[in-house]
């Protein structure tokens, strides 16, 4: 039992878990410990790998079962239209979370939601193994992965939508609600394709990004408003 726990507490840290039995083995052989009873036989390394082997059927079996959507609070991080931006050249979509919410329930089925925000810190989350209750105890440190990052990321202050579906038809979540205000990173071009797009889209609002002359901020100089254009009806 000391060997089985040893395993599953150190199986996170090493890659082939393999290594971990026969390292034990090795460590109890130096110590000549003649007593069968307290070595490493053969079938303690069958019982650890048959639980290895249905740790990552459950961890492959949830990982097709989520789909996440990620936001953040700032539409003027620099930092964040480099990498998720294009480089300014980008649009960053405003939405309203409940408009979001409300959307993800729309076409859930049968699955749950959740939602909440993410935890920066240095150590990745350990996975603390419970005999009696593996399903519930891979789900709850999934969880943990999905609303875990590295802290070096903390400046997002990511918000993250969870979707726990049996099957999906996309590989990602559909937001079907109406997008509240567009921003324009500050390297979108006038004839560009996405201003172009923008601009045949009626009952918006767009505002443009600069950066800033005297920080390393960017912020929103211009509000272009795209009103509804009224119809008129002509009786014939």
């Amino acid at each position: 039992k000391e060997d089985i726990e040893r395993v599953l507490k150190e199986y996170d840290e090493q890659d082939d878990i393999i290594v971990i039995i026969y390292n034990i083995i090795e460590a109890r052989r130096k110590k000549e410990l003649t007593d069968e009873s307290k070595l490493v036989k053969k079938e303690t390394v069958e019982a650890i790998s048959n639980i290895y082997n249905d740790l990552l059927v459950q961890f492959c079996n949830l990982k097709e079962r989520f789909r996440v959507f990620c936001t953040a609070d700032k539409y003027d991080d620099i930092l964040m239209w480099g990498y998720y931006g294009n480089g300014g050249e980008g649009v960053c979509c405003k939405y309203d979370s409940k408009d979001i919410i409300n959307s993800i329930l729309t076409q859930r089925k049968a699955g749950i939601c959740v939602y909440g925000n993410v935890k920066y810190q240095d150590n990745k989350p350990r996975y603390d193994y419970i005999m009696t209750d593996l399903a519930d105890n891979v789900f709850e440190y999934v969880m943990k992965c999905v609303f875990t990052k590295y802290s070096g990321w903390k400046h997002e202050n990511e918000f993250r939508y969870v979707l726990l579906e049996n099957k999906f038809k996309e590989d990602y979540i559909v937001i079907n609600s109406q997008i509240k205000e567009y921003y324009l990173g500050c390297k979108v071009g006038n004839g560009s394709l996405t201003r172009q797009y923008l601009n045949q889209k009626a009952g918006i609002i767009i505002k443009e990004l600069e950066k800033m002359s005297n920080k390393y901020k960017l912020s929103a100089s211009k509000r272009i408003e795209k009103r509804l254009q009224r119809r008129t009806c002509l009786n014939a």
